[in-house]
């Protein structure tokens, strides 16, 4: 975007020649020059005056750079040389743009990659900050809802007669002799957990209505049998 409201400012030139062919790689740069001296002319002085014993700064066509002691090794211009870019809003955007580009790296590759043309002061505990707001990022790492255990119901915690009231469940098939197969019926008493089995030949109805019959039989008759068959 700032690329085209610099091209605007220079076709609305008198006697300026007129640019409409497509962005050339010269008015790229001049934008991202023009954004960089925005973002440092907002600097506070009295905040760069505090890096000013242990940072060496030099100005590079109007764009403050930082002398580090990489200069004679073969890294790149960019490298060796990077632009301070100060806490600001747009440099919240170029953070963001960067993250996404790393397909959503995390706080330590963005850094490394933004430190291959850029110096951010304090730049961990900023780039750290600004990611927290990636809405992807938090999706994928929100902590896990504990809710609150919700109350036993009543026919959990009743005093009453074993079996009173009692849960059923089918387990199997079991594989038998001769290629049969068996099913076992599960009774449990939902308050204190106590179990019965029954042993049946298939899954009809007959089959469960005589297990339940024996189940009766032994243990008596309840009030209140769950089962989901």
């Amino acid at each position: 975007m700032t690329d085209y409201v610099l091209r605007f400012c220079n076709n609305i030139k008198r006697n300026s020649p007129k640019l409409v062919n497509s962005l050339s790689c010269e008015e790229v740069q001049k934008a991202e020059e023009t954004l960089m001296k925005i973002m440092q002319s907002e600097w506070p002085s009295e905040i760069r005056e505090k890096y000013k014993d242990t940072i060496q700064f030099f100005e590079e066509n109007g764009i403050l750079k930082v002398q580090t002691r990489l200069i004679l090794s073969q890294d790149p211009e960019d490298f060796t040389h990077p632009t301070v870019l100060p806490d600001h809003p747009l440099l919240e955007r170029l953070v963001l743009h960067t993250h996404r580009s790393l397909m959503h790296a995390g706080v330590l590759t963005t850094l490394a990659q933004l430190r291959e043309k850029f110096w951010i002061p304090k730049g961990r505990r900023v780039v750290k900050a600004i990611l927290r707001q990636c809405i992807k990022c938090k999706r994928l790492t929100a902590g896990k809802v504990n809710p609150d255990p919700a109350p036993l119901p009543p026919d959990r915690i009743h005093r009453v007669a074993a079996f009173q009231i009692t849960g059923a469940d089918l387990a199997g098939p079991l594989s038998l002799r001769g290629g049969s197969k068996a099913w076992i019926v599960l009774f449990t008493c939902a308050v204190y957990r106590a179990v019965h089995l029954e042993l049946v030949s298939s899954r009809s109805t007959e089959s469960f209505m005589q297990a339940l019959r024996r189940f009766w039989a032994r243990r008596g008759r309840g009030s209140t049998l769950y089962t989901d068959n």
